[in-house]
């Protein structure tokens, strides 16, 4: 049976693609071992169908979240005023 890899940015954890794993054909003798490379999980992102927001892996509670995307957007400060 197939398994999906999700692969995420090393550095901002968010999604990227999507690949399916290879067997690990060294250790799979009585059930299937799978390669899984950096920055790759075999769990699913969430499905986001909300404007300007995205998952985005944390490696340290393993596991998806979504987070605004302020990528391409001007934001600023509301205490400071101050374009960011």
């Amino acid at each position: 049976m197939s398994k999906i890899l999700y692969h995420y940015d090393p550095k901002t954890g968010l999604f990227i693609s999507s690949s399916i794993a290879s067997i690990d054909v060294k250790t799979s003798v009585d059930k299937e071992v799978y390669i899984i490379p950096p920055n790759a999980t075999l769990q699913a992102p969430p499905v986001v169908n909300e404007p300007f927001r995205v998952a985005r892996f944390n490696t340290n509670t393993n596991s998806w979240n979504v987070v605004d995307d302020f990528r391409g957007r001007v934001v600023y400060n509301k205490e400071t005023k101050n374009m960011q």
